[in-house]
């Protein structure tokens, strides 16, 4: 929970996109759903999910959406693995793996690959690092090698409240390899959500508090970084990276207010806005949801499959399931 204080020290505020308000409707689900990943196989939606919100019960974990219908997925791993506290997740559709950012140990985060068995998760390996130590999210590269933004990069409480306090971009990006840890990317404003291009040449961090999402050239032998480029200015505060159905375009949900999102976390009766929009290019930046909180509070992601948009948030325990087209 602190970790998520240190980021309301330093928040603005910008106009709302003039949208028509999308056909959606509200899923209940479980706390904190804040990423998502669509497993077309199986054609549902699979979500990490955490109460982050002081003073109740801390339930985490993943599910799974079918219809309309959320579960709790079992996990199955060794006694050393559970509990769990999961947020940003990936699915590896090449070898069917599910890559999860585990949260349960405050000083050193860790990186769990599981396996989708029917309803259960198995756990197939876990991997950990003194370089995690403020992971947010993960996207996989193969069965055994995956890079993780870092948001925070500075370490111990006071460390972290100067960074945020000060807005220092000492974020950035780890690579894993085969039992090998590097970092591959630095001086980030709270790195957040990460993709890679599907012919794996780029790679797309969102610098939350930048309000930008950066691009890299990536080599694909070697895993490093280069040619940083600012790839688009976003509306309030990028969180999650996702790519639309025809992989074309990149889908960022935003939040608008840091301090709504403060308030909102104090109080679920206070709103908090944000929207969701899409980048077909260099600086070619679209909206194409917003809402100021009344059907979906402080949106996380978005994420789009065949004939629908689903929105996850931070906190709150719905979903918002929208039909509108991925493309105009």
């Amino acid at each position: 929970m602190a970790r998520l204080l240190f980021l309301f020290f330093v928040a603005c505020a910008h106009s709302p996109p003039a949208l028509e308000p999308a056909p959606c409707r509200v899923i209940p689900g479980l706390p904190g759903p804040e990423d998502l990943v669509y497993i077309a196989r199986d054609r549902r939606w699979l979500g990490s999910f955490a109460e982050r919100r002081p003073g109740q019960l801390a339930p985490s974990g993943i599910f799974s959406l079918r219809g309309d219908q959320v579960t709790s997925l079992p996990i199955r791993a060794a006694a050393e693995w559970l509990p769990v506290s999961v947020h940003g997740i990936d699915w590896l559709e090449s070898t069917g793996h599910l890559f999860a950012v585990d949260h349960v140990n405050p000083r050193t985060h860790r990186i769990l690959r599981m396996v989708l068995e029917g309803d259960v998760l198995r756990v197939d390996a876990g991997m950990t690092s003194p370089l995690l130590s403020s992971a947010n999210d993960v996207v996989a590269v193969a069965a055994d090698e995956f890079y993780v933004t870092v948001d925070l990069g500075s370490s111990g409480t006071l460390g972290r409240l100067w960074e945020a306090l000060t807005a220092r971009p000492w974020g950035g990006v780890v690579h894993y390899r085969k039992g090998r840890w590097r970092w591959v990317a630095t001086e980030i404003a709270f790195a957040n959500g990460i993709e890679l291009s599907a012919d794996g040449r780029h790679l797309f961090v969102a610098a939350y508090q930048g309000g930008e999402i950066i691009r890299y050239a990536r080599d694909r032998q070697t895993g490093d970084l280069s040619q940083r480029t600012v790839y688009a200015r976003i509306p309030g505060h990028p969180d999650n990276l996702t790519w639309s159905r025809d992989s074309e375009a990149l889908v960022v949900a935003s939040h608008d207010s840091l301090w709504d999102l403060f308030w909102h976390l104090r109080d679920p009766a206070n709103h908090a806005s944000g929207g969701v929009y899409r980048v077909r290019g260099p600086g070619q930046v679209e909206p194409v949801f917003w809402d100021d909180g009344r059907r979906l509070d402080a949106p996380s992601v978005a994420l789009e499959a065949p004939g629908d948009l689903l929105l996850g948030q931070v906190f709150d325990g719905e979903l918002l399931r929208c039909t509108q087209p991925a493309a105009d």
